[in-house]
């Protein structure tokens, strides 16, 4: 499999299954932040999805799910996504002079700054 198949396939539906039906369901309803868990179920419920299936597509996107408050209802929400790698979380363009340059760079370096 090449790099360009497995992102067309990360884009792609899931499958024709119930499950993967309710996962692409799922990640859609969600897409736009935290939803109302009761919400989440009676839309569900609308699209005939069964609550089994839907807790299983929640397993299977490792959906947050967490207590409003002591008087409020549970909510749904997709996880953060992370940088893949320690340098993609780093912003490269900042120094503490105020100017991005190699220390042994003779012009436009900060080799040329006077303390």
């Amino acid at each position: 499999m090449t790099a360009d198949e497995a992102m067309q396939a990360e884009n792609e539906p899931a499958s024709t299954t119930a499950l993967g039906m309710a996962v692409d369901w799922l990640r859609a309803t969600l897409a736009d932040g935290p939803v109302d868990a009761a919400e989440v179920f009676d839309l569900a419920k609308a699209e005939g999805i069964a609550n089994k299936t839907l807790q299983r597509a929640s397993r299977e996107l490792n959906v947050r799910k967490a207590k409003q408050g002591m008087t409020a209802g549970w909510s749904w929400s997709l996880p953060l996504k992370m940088a893949n790698f320690a340098e993609h979380a780093q912003v490269s363009d900042v120094t503490t002079f105020g100017e991005a340059g190699h220390l042994r760079e003779a012009e436009g370096g900060m080799a040329e700054v006077e303390l």
